[in-house]
């Protein structure tokens, strides 16, 4: 039911003459005039692929920027940098966590080294001091810390809607390897959606330059995740993550945090421009408001949105768009539910990203376009001719 999409322009008035009464007769001389233009596309595929050169000749230099910051700056550079500045629950709380503490003495033992016999502390101090009836005991512990045990595996992080309402998947490592096998398949498909319009025309709808759709998207992209790096920065918030919880802190099932692990990779100026450890073993932590993932999958779904409109016909470009969101949609569950933001930074993302993505159309209205066209009139008309020798032969 499609293939009417797929016909060309210059192919419909062979047609129209060859087959006008439609039906199954019209379908097959529609597949026919298929086969005619995938013939005869030499000439369109020359003249696409020179408009795609001046494309790139126009916005090369912007392109790679752009990616040189997602990669380098955004994955990499910043993200150490906070890191650095990261603090846990746990450095708070060693801040007031008592010096010396009075207790009690009753189960306290004093041993004679001479002799080896035990006896109650109490009781050897009111022997030693006969004139006081009570004794209190003081005693000081150097480099007191907080005991994290204490929490029997519940995270130490801050109050959370999403940790009180979803279910917590933090410990479950299928559900981590989800969460970012989500958002890579999400990038790729629509990075490979941006080279659509380079093989597929739909009768009707607009056939911007497959390079100029990627520079929109790696632009909206970059500047989303510049718009990170000051919030993040400015204001450091504990982590919500298991892996930015403290070594001496453990699941219920012994899985353990690794904040010192990472920050050990952070703390000079060299690992913060080239150490990749925690890039490559995604245990970042610092880099809370707002959410990259959240933000990108956002900006991937408002980009296809935008552009299924224009170059797909309308029942299918409705799918293409419910499709997208499911997947935005199943990326932000799996944020919440694995810990891996805290709910205020999908909340913030979620206006952000769309704001963003709105200024970028704002400011940049139309897509790069070639110099040339992508059909000659000459090779227009010399397809009207070819597809009319085609399905004379044919019927």
């Amino acid at each position: 039911p499609l293939q009417q999409f797929f016909v060309r322009p210059s192919m419909r008035p062979a047609m129209a003459r060859m087959a006008p009464g439609g039906g199954a007769d019209a379908v097959e001389k529609g597949l026919v005039a298929l086969r005619v233009k995938s013939r005869c596309s030499r000439e369109e595929l020359t003249a696409r692929l020179r408009g795609e050169r001046q494309v790139l000749h126009k916005v090369g230099l912007q392109l790679c920027a752009c990616f040189f910051f997602m990669v380098y700056g955004a994955g990499l550079l910043f993200r150490n940098i906070a890191f650095y500045r990261y603090q846990g629950l746990d450095s708070y709380a060693e801040l007031v966590v008592p010096q010396s503490a009075n207790v009690p003495a009753e189960a306290a033992w004093v041993v004679d080294a001479a002799t080896g016999e035990a006896t109650p502390l109490r009781a050897a101090l009111r022997a030693s001091w006969r004139t006081r009836s009570e004794v209190n005991v003081s005693i000081a512990e150097l480099g007191a810390t907080a005991n994290l045990t204490a929490l029997h595996g519940r995270p130490f992080n801050l109050k959370d809607f999403a940790a009180e309402y979803l279910p917590n998947l933090s410990a479950a490592r299928w559900a981590v390897l989800a969460n970012e096998v989500v958002a890579l398949l999400f990038q790729h498909c629509v990075i490979v959606f941006c080279f659509m319009p380079f093989a597929f025309e739909f009768q009707g709808c607009e056939r911007p330059y497959a390079t100029a759709m990627l520079y929109r998207l790696e632009r909206s992209l970059a500047t989303v995740h510049l718009l990170r790096v000051p919030t993040y920065l400015a204001t450091t918030i504990p982590g919500a993550a298991n892996h930015c919880q403290s070594t001496r802190w453990a699941t219920a099932d012994g899985q353990r945090g690794g904040a010192e692990v990472g920050q050990a990779h952070v703390q000079t100026v060299w690992q913060w421009f080239f150490d990749g450890y925690n890039m490559k073993h995604n245990s970042n932590c610092g880099d809370l408001i707002f959410s990259g993932h959240a933000a990108t999958s956002l900006t991937d779904t408002l980009f296809v949105h935008y552009y299924t409109r224009k170059l797909l016909p309308e029942p299918v470009s409705k799918v293409v768009i419910v499709i997208a969101w499911a997947f935005s949609l199943v990326q932000i569950f799996f944020i919440l539910c694995t810990h891996n933001h805290y709910t205020v930074d999908v909340v913030v993302a979620s206006y952000v990203a769309p704001l963003n993505f709105l200024a970028n159309l704002h400011f940049f209205p139309t897509d790069e376009a070639g110099d040339v066209q992508t059909v000659s009139r000459e090779a227009s008309e010399r397809d009207v001719v070819e597809g009319d020798i085609e399905l004379r032969r044919y019927s």
